[in-house]
């Protein structure tokens, strides 16, 4: 009976502690937590016209997974409905390329997984035209 005890009281005291290390790096993480601090990110550290490499290098110090860089033309624009966004309006006929990007949504406390999706438009030289960004949760 002496031995349950004792593991009963290693767990009280060993679960709450690895909930509170998994709270703190989640907080500590260099991941993005919330859609206005990638928001923040990009436009602090990716300057107008950055190269490909300043992209993927930008994503993978904060830990963005992403695609790897994109011909858009195979993905058949015609069909993309991102490039009639007001935001491309007039850079359009520049985009060559693209790289698709996917963070974890932290500030949206669901039962349902929330991603922000970024795409970055490259033009033929291989420079950032510009960039969508959204939210998107799975689930009904």
């Amino acid at each position: 009976m002496f031995k349950n005890a004792k593991y009963i009281a290693l767990s009280v005291c060993v679960v709450p502690l690895i909930i509170m290390a998994g709270a703190w790096l989640q907080v500590h993480s260099k991941t993005p937590q919330t859609a206005e601090q990638v928001e923040k990110l990009i436009n602090s550290e990716l300057p107008s016209g950055a190269s490909k490499s300043q992209v993927k290098a930008f994503l993978d110090i904060h830990g963005i997974t992403h695609s790897e860089y994109v011909d858009y033309e195979v993905t058949h624009p015609e069909l993309e409905t991102d490039l009639q966004n007001k935001k491309l309006e007039g850079k359009t006929h520049r985009i060559k390329h693209y790289i698709f990007a996917s963070t974890p949504n932290r500030a949206r406390m669901s039962i349902f997984r929330s991603d922000i999706q970024i795409t970055f438009y490259f033009d033929s030289a291989d420079n950032l035209v510009d960039y969508l960004m959204r939210e998107v949760e799975d689930g009904p």
